[in-house]
């Protein structure tokens, strides 16, 4: 599950299918396809004694994993925020992470996920395959703390169906102005 590499509870391979194409699965995109990152010291070194041309310095940035988000409905990243939805995709988009829309799911095999997609049934390759869809809460530290002190459960702690950081900060505040 989505929460488990989130945990950094699953090693995750090379070839990502990720079921469900929400907010948590864009975040989990984004996290997996980040390349591993060189230090802007190693970055100058390298270029400047011309042991990696530029071209090869960007591929060396970019990220080894082939990752493909997919959705049943039409639209990738419902229940993000207008304003950043547009960005997040644009930068997955960059990332190269493919973004699938209105599949039918099959099966998933030790291969791959089974789809059917714009009328045609394919097999994507997966080493990995991720369920980011139905969020359930965590609220395990709110269940470890209550006899011990008060606390107030809010946001995706309390309601992961659909997670949204302005309702949360309003939970917060709102409970923080009654504190």
């Amino acid at each position: 599950s989505y929460a488990q590499i989130f945990e950094k509870k699953a090693s995750v391979g090379s070839r990502v299918v990720i079921i469900g194409a929400g907010g948590i699965a864009c975040d989990l995109s984004h996290l997996l396809a980040e390349p591993a990152q060189l230090s802007s010291e190693t970055m100058k070194y390298l270029l400047e004694y011309r042991i990696v041309e530029p071209k090869q310095l960007q591929r060396m940035q970019t990220s080894p994993r082939r990752i493909s988000i997919l959705r049943r409905g039409k639209h990738v990243g419902t229940g993000l925020g207008k304003t950043t939805r547009w960005a997040v995709l644009a930068n997955l988009k960059r990332q190269g992470v493919e973004m699938l829309t209105e599949v039918e799911y099959r099966e998933i095999t030790p291969e791959g996920v089974r789809i059917v997609h714009q009328g045609e049934e394919k097999l994507l390759p997966a080493d990995t395959v991720v369920i980011a869809a139905g969020n359930t809460p965590n609220n395990r530290l709110y269940e470890a703390l209550r006899e011990k002190l008060p606390v107030h459960l809010i946001g995706g702690a309390r309601e992961a169906g659909e997670l949204d950081a302005k309702r949360a900060i309003y939970e917060g505040a709102a409970i923080g102005r009654n504190i």
